[in-house]
This record gives C-alpha cells, structure tokens and sequence, in this order.
C-alpha cells in the first residue's frame, strides 16, 4: 500500500539512498497489473467499494478476469459478471446520423 506522505517525507533520505543504490531495473519491476492484482488481495478484506476500484485499476493495468478471479476466488466468468459493468464501456450501437442534403 502507498505510505502516507508525512512518512515519506520522514523517510525521505532512507527511501533516496534505495533508490540510489536499488533503482528501478529489470529484477525488481513488476508489470502493472501485477502491481494492481496485488492492490487488490490487500483490499479484499476493506469491503466492496475498495475491491471494486481495485478490480478496475487491474483491469485498465490489463489484467485478466481470469487472474481478477483468482485473487478474488473466483472463477473468471464470475468476476466479470460481478464487476464487469463498472469496468468494460456500455457496447450500444452508434446512433444513425444522416448526412445533410448538400443542394448544388
């Protein structure tokens, strides 16, 4: 979970000199949606609003409903029956627009 910015601050030397020594590399980065999955196996227990922000910043990450799902324990087809409305656009056609009669 992100630290509270009164504690980075607090912090801020300690987390300076990691990122000096550690700095971003290929060994320690982690996809984004693994991040995000991550986000939401901690909030699981916070209750339903905070699952449903999690689940759609995994999903937008690109996170699959299959691995939604088993985070959740669940399979797939439930996690996106439960939180597919809030993540995936409602799919309505376009409206038919005629095109203005150009007189010549």
């Amino acid at each position: 979970m992100p630290r509270p910015l009164h504690e980075v601050i607090q912090h801020a030397d300690e987390i300076a000199d990691w990122f000096e020594a550690e700095g971003p590399s290929p060994e320690n980065e982690i996809p984004v949606s693994d991040y995000f999955l991550g986000l939401l196996a901690d909030v699981r227990p916070s209750g339903a609003t905070k699952v449903l922000e999690a689940v759609v910043l995994a999903r937008n990450a690109g996170a699959s409903w299959h691995q939604i799902g088993e985070v959740l324990g669940v399979s797939a087809a439930e996690a996106e029956q439960r939180f597919g409305h809030a993540v995936e656009p409602a799919q309505t056609p376009p409206a038919a627009v005629e095109a203005p009669a150009v007189g010549l």
